[in-house]
């Protein structure tokens, strides 16, 4: 929360530490209300796990849009004498836009993930849960039923990733095509096929420790982006 007030400060602008404020609040509200509620708990990690990516991306946008002067200028540095300022003010706003697209990128990555992973680990947790009279997903609809939402979900990342794939082609960034297929869609099928198989609570173990490496190699494509092109 300090860190959050600094970052606010720097920025100038207080409002953005109510963001921590409600999610610090949802956080509490979810451990003693809708952890045990049929989804609701899920998608309320699911979003705090957005909220990340996302608040990060807020606060970056924020900050160039309060020093847009230092940034005309570094782009005048780099463009030649005379060069118009709606060209420079069309630069700026591809950059921008660059931001919020991998913001959002990253943001419904998360999201998505989050929420398979959340729902294996209901899974995974079934007879306690049960136990303790806690309504998730499976406890609810019964484990099958869990097994095709998540599966969903895990289908609709391949297909939005395939999207991205497509235009990756287009730009000829092959090096990131390749990234997503093997570090991302590849492992998602892997989870969609052994998820049909699993029986065990050491299955559904597994699969959530699938779903966290996906998760990692998701957030690493940042350094691996960064790293392949400074190298160009």
């Amino acid at each position: 929360m300090l860190i959050a007030g600094y970052l606010a400060y720097k920025i100038g602008n207080w409002k953005l530490i109510f963001i921590q404020l409600i999610a610090a609040g949802a956080l509490w509200y979810y451990s003693v209300l809708f952890k045990k509620q049929v989804i609701i708990g899920n998608v309320m990690v699911a979003l705090l796990a957005a909220l990340v990516p996302f608040v990060a991306g807020l606060y970056e946008l924020l900050l160039q849009h309060a020093n847009v002067d230092n940034t005309v200028n570094n782009l005048l540095f780099f463009m030649e004498p005379g060069t118009p300022f709606e060209e420079i003010k069309y630069i700026i706003t591809i950059i921008l836009r660059n931001i919020m697209y991998w913001v959002l990128g990253f943001s419904l990555f998360a999201f998505l993930s989050t929420m398979v992973r959340e729902i294996i680990k209901d899974i995974e947790d079934y007879e306690g849960d049960k136990k303790y009279y806690s309504n998730t997903l499976p406890v609810v609809y019964g484990k099958q039923k869990a097994k095709k939402v998540a599966q969903g979900i895990a289908l609709i990342m391949i297909i939005l990733i395939g999207f991205l794939q497509y235009l990756q082609l287009q730009t000829k960034d092959m090096a990131s095509l390749m990234y997503f297929l093997f570090t991302l869609q590849i492992p998602l099928v892997y989870v969609i096929y052994q998820l049909q198989l699993a029986n065990e609570k050491i299955d559904y173990t597994k699969l959530s420790r699938a779903m966290k490496l996906i998760m990692l190699m998701g957030i690493a494509y940042t350094l691996f982006f960064y790293y392949s092109t400074t190298q160009l």
